[in-house]
């Protein structure tokens, strides 16, 4: 015998509040009293309200989570690397200079001098053979490669059109390994702001190796300079893509599976990673502009050099120099 659902039992309960309610007042009670009696109706009621609550607390289902996507190792932004320590420097000892050279050009004294042979380390010998590892050595390595994670690189060339009141569009070129030939896709994604990357962890497993080299065109700029040659420029025809969230467009070549997998990894990347990607982009900007603010304030004088040579003996067959 199957049960009755749980509306079906909410229904019945309102059904006999409903009739108890219109019943005449002096009957109101003893018809309560007599429902409430029964054993059976106690149990009903009390279940039919245990399922209400539980109905009650059911959430709608949680939506499906973006993909998960992880920058590794540290984004550019801008932020200038610590100095590096000066490089000794050399000065030959005057009884060690043979002999001297000096000429003046481009703001600065170039001095050329012939000094004293200095005694270098020997050369390091040929190394030797490698000794073939042992079965257990072969099978460590063989276990460390299996724990160390498959890198795919992509190696992505772009050209990202700008204009002055419309969004950035791409035009990527994937180079594929081999003689295949590239897969070529637009993307209304901003290819810049992935110059910084360099690896990347998706949801699907899988650590990506983005190499990329970008170029941008500013189209209102062609545009105008062509205009005053009495030229017209014809701009590249842009397909038309969805303006929410970055998506591409195969323009040309077959794509693998794999390879349709690696596109939509980059643009999982920028869509979840956007607001870092900006920022980073936006530092490596503002870095570039004060460091030619800087140089054109303090232009670079130009340093005296100093080379210094010596001549080697050929070896002779006894090993005397």
């Amino acid at each position: 015998m199957s049960r009755p659902p749980p509306r079906r039992w909410l229904k019945a309960i309102a059904v006999v509040l409903v009739r108890l309610y219109e019943l005449p007042v002096h009957q109101e009670g003893p018809a309560i009293q007599s429902f409430l009696m029964k054993p059976t109706a106690i149990v009903f009621l009390g279940l039919a309200a245990l399922t209400g609550i539980l109905h009650s607390q059911q959430k709608e289902p949680p939506a499906a989570p973006e993909p998960a996507v992880e920058l590794l190792g540290k984004l550019p932004d801008g932020t200038p690397p610590p100095p590096q320590p000066p490089k000794p420097g050399f000065i030959a000892a005057v009884e060690d200079v043979l002999s001297s050279d000096t000429v003046r050009e481009g703001g600065r004294t170039i001095t050329v001098q012939e000094i004293a042979p200095i005694d270098l380390p020997p050369p390091p010998s040929d190394e030797p053979a490698a000794v073939p590892l042992d079965p257990a050595t072969k099978a460590r390595f063989a276990a460390l490669r299996a724990r160390r994670p498959q890198i795919t690189s992509l190696s992505l060339g772009a050209t990202v059109y700008l204009t002055k009141d419309g969004p950035a569009r791409s035009l990527v070129r994937y180079w594929l390994p081999g003689d295949q030939p590239p897969i070529i896709f637009w993307s209304s994604a901003d290819f810049s702001l992935l110059a910084g990357v360099g690896d990347f962890f998706h949801q699907d497993g899988k650590t990506r190796r983005l190499m990329l080299m970008w170029s941008p065109i500013q189209l209102d700029r062609n545009a105008a300079l062509l205009a005053k040659r009495g030229r017209t420029y014809t701009p590249p025809v842009i397909p038309e893509l969805p303006g929410e969230k970055a998506t591409f467009l195969i323009a040309s070549g077959t794509p693998s599976a794999s390879n349709l997998a690696d596109i939509q990894a980059l643009h999982d990347l920028y869509n979840s990673q956007f607001d870092k990607l900006k920022a980073a982009a936006e530092g490596r900007e503002d870095a570039r502009l004060r460091e030619e603010a800087e140089l054109k304030a303090h232009p670079p004088q130009p340093k005296d050099i100093i080379l210094n040579h010596w001549t080697v003996q050929p070896a002779t067959q006894g090993g005397d120099q």
